[in-house]
């Protein structure tokens, strides 16, 4: 199991994440839940660093 568990976490498996005004292209595996890395781009809150789905579920009234 050890061995999966390595080679999995060697691929990316997130396209896009937006950080703020800043869309970035992850290098590596990022542990995200199924559910997100499904989605084209992932929204991170840049103050507190939560993440969604959609851009306006949170972080209109962080600002």
């Amino acid at each position: 199991v050890m061995q999966h568990d390595d080679v999995v976490t060697r691929m990316k498996n997130v396209e896009m994440i937006e950080l703020g005004l800043n869309r970035i292209s992850p290098w590596y595996f990022s542990p995200y839940p199924q559910e997100m890395v499904n989605l084209g781009c992932i929204f991170i809150c840049e103050f507190c660093l939560k993440f969604k789905k959609k851009v306006e579920l949170h972080f209109i009234g962080t600002v």
